[in-house]
């Protein structure tokens, strides 16, 4: 006879309340489910952990006496002054882990290696001018207005501010999903963005649920926070409340700034033209997004807030998420992934998730001998050898 464990009501009640995961939908893949919730059997060994792994929660949680208190280990500041955050997810807790674990190895390499201190880091303080700020990030970035103005379209913008970021020393890490499970989606409700400061790894890292345009500012707003030497969990857009922290709606501005200088905004503005085809011709100009372009006019008041508002209404109707988040999703097995990664092939994508500069530096650790290859397979997420050599051929660290 198979022998049950004990597993406590209370704690399974709360792993399942966790998962947001319809109990109708357990049940077709536990039928006993439901006795097991009632008590009125209990499940295997063999079962709790295949249940632990379908709802997203360390096994070892299910045989705990009471459940354990969970928080973000970040500051958050996705809530309003005042007010309280909602209950992390478990795809948004197993997304902080990774950026973190992965962090805390590129730290430890770059020590190793004996690069030298990220100086910027920290290097401005809130309350600052966004001017002198976003000025200062551009130049250390290495990224001036006209280089962003000779891209040809935003997906480009994206692709060269990501690679001068990581240029600069930055960790920048983009995708939609959690892992490489394209069925853990990260809800741009709950998470655009975080950042997690460090002197010799700092990382940025942004939901590619959002529209390119988007990622974009959230790339940079992320950017601002490594500036002032900040952690946190970002929920904003670029249509600031101004009931965010102070930190955020700085943030915010030197972001704006960074995207459409506004001395270069008042050169380009032609005051007789017609507003929504300007704002296209803007827009188009600077390489952003219609909605940047907006706040901009507001903050340089070339547009006033009754004609902002309206604007801002008719560009939010259009679709904002990515392409390739509105496809139909591949059959498994499909190397092609809609995630909001950037698209293209498994090997492409996994470089925007965990990062290019992280990437090469694991795959070259490894193949030296100096990375376990267990460990390097679970910080980027794949399941064996030659999925790993195959990302460094990807890299072209590898022949």
């Amino acid at each position: 006879m198979t022998d049950r464990v004990p597993v406590s009501l209370e704690v399974l009640k709360w792993a399942l309340d966790r998962s947001g995961i319809p109990r109708e939908s357990l049940a077709r893949a536990f039928p006993k489910l439901p006795d097991w919730e009632s008590g009125a059997a209990s499940p295997t060994y063999n079962q709790v952990s295949a249940l632990a792994k379908a709802i997203h929660v360390p096994w070892a949680y299910l045989f705990m006496s009471a459940p354990p208190s969970e928080s973000i280990s970040i500051p958050d500041l996705r809530a309003f002054e005042g007010s309280a955050p909602a209950r992390p997810s478990p795809d948004l807790i197993d997304t902080i882990h990774a950026c973190q674990d992965r962090q805390e190895w590129y730290r430890d390499y770059a020590l190793s290696e004996d690069f030298a201190r990220l100086d910027f880091v920290g290097s401005a303080e809130v309350g600052a001018p966004p001017e002198k700020t976003a000025a200062r990030m551009r130049e250390v970035v290495g990224l001036d207005v006209e280089a962003q103005r000779g891209c040809r379209s935003l997906g480009e913008a994206k692709k060269l501010l990501i690679a001068k970021m990581e240029e600069a020393g930055l960790l920048v890490m983009v995708t939609g999903i959690v892992g490489n499970n394209t069925r853990r989606r990260l809800d741009l409700e709950e998470i655009r963005g975080l950042a997690l400061s460090d002197d010799y790894a700092p990382l940025v890292f942004v939901n590619g649920r959002e529209s390119v345009s988007a990622q974009i500012f959230v790339l940079v707003h992320g950017l601002a926070h490594i500036w002032i030497g900040s952690s946190a969990l970002s929920n904003i857009g670029v249509k600031t409340e101004s009931r965010f922290c102070e930190e955020e709606k700085w943030c915010s501005a030197v972001a704006a700034e960074f995207l459409v200088p506004m001395s270069a905004l008042r050169r380009e503005h032609r005051s007789d033209a017609d507003l929504r085809p300007e704002i296209s011709r803007l827009a188009r100009g600077f390489r952003v997004g219609k909605p940047v372009m907006l706040r901009r006019l507001m903050d340089a008041r070339l547009l006033d807030r009754s004609s902002f508002e309206k604007e801002w209404r008719s560009e939010m109707k259009r679709p904002q998420a990515p392409k390739k988040d509105r496809k139909k999703r591949p059959k498994r097995g499909n190397a092609k992934v809609s995630s909001g990664d950037g698209g293209g092939s498994f090997y492409h994508a996994l470089q925007n998730r965990v990062s290019r500069r992280f990437a090469s530096a694991l795959v070259c650790r490894t193949l030296g001998g100096e990375t376990l290859h267990r460990e390097a397979a679970e910080l980027l997420g794949v399941s064996s050898g030659e999925k790993l050599m195959n990302v460094g051929r990807s890299l072209g660290v590898v022949k």
